[in-house]
């Protein structure tokens, strides 16, 4: 009778064992899958910054009258200038002469260079000049996102390049005109915007190709 009782004690006690263990694993699993909701709800946050930046500079192109005889050339000067340096956040990676032609070097100054603050940088940004470039943690080489969202550490920013003019009409033979001429040729910008959650390690880049009329 006591063998009886002592094996029972033992069984009773390899129970509350492995319900110990039940126990432990259900927290740590359930505590994993909470750091798992909130790191994805944080990514979804700065995927909305980033949105919500890309169209506040698409709506920024549409709604300023940009001089093609002024704005895309290397003698501008003021607030509306497309420069190597992406002053103000308007990039020109490419050349105005008689058109415009693309660099053969490379003309990505939304990357991110070994310099970032950033832990993991993305690789050598260049501003098509041949020069490395850092537009998103340098002042004045990016524009700043007006609306803010809730649980960010930062407000979005966004560049705008200007890549080159285009025909208006794209199965009609190339016009002639020189592409200033605004009644033959479109204007075609690219759109990048980098947002972040409500940590720096959650960042979402958009981009978008525009063509202006």
């Amino acid at each position: 009778m006591n063998r009886q009782r002592g094996s029972v004690l033992i069984v009773s006690l390899i129970f509350v064992v492995l319900m110990s263990i039940i126990a432990v694993s259900g927290m740590q699993i359930t505590s994993l899958e909470e750091r798992m909701a909130g790191n994805h709800q944080d990514k979804d946050r700065a995927f909305q910054a980033a949105e919500a930046a890309l169209v506040e500079g698409e709506q920024y192109v549409l709604t300023t009258s940009f001089d093609r005889e002024v704005n895309f050339k290397t003698a501008c000067t003021g607030s509306l200038c497309f420069d190597d340096e992406c002053a103000g956040g308007l990039c020109l990676t490419g050349r105005i002469t008689s058109g415009c032609e693309i660099r053969e070097t490379e003309n990505e100054p939304w990357l991110e260079n070994d310099n970032s603050a950033y832990g993991s940088p993305l690789t050598d940004g260049n501003n098509g000049a041949g020069n490395l470039i850092n537009v998103w943690t340098t002042n004045g080489k990016h524009r700043v996102a007006s609306e803010s969202l809730d649980g960010v550490t930062s407000s979005a920013k966004y560049i705008i390049e200007f890549i080159c003019f285009t025909p208006k009409d794209p199965d009609a033979p190339a016009p002639d005109a020189y592409p200033n001429d605004s009644a033959e040729w479109s204007e075609m910008y690219r759109i990048t915007a980098l947002g972040t959650g409500g940590q720096d390690s959650n960042r979402v880049m958009l981009q978008s190709i525009l063509k202006k009329d």
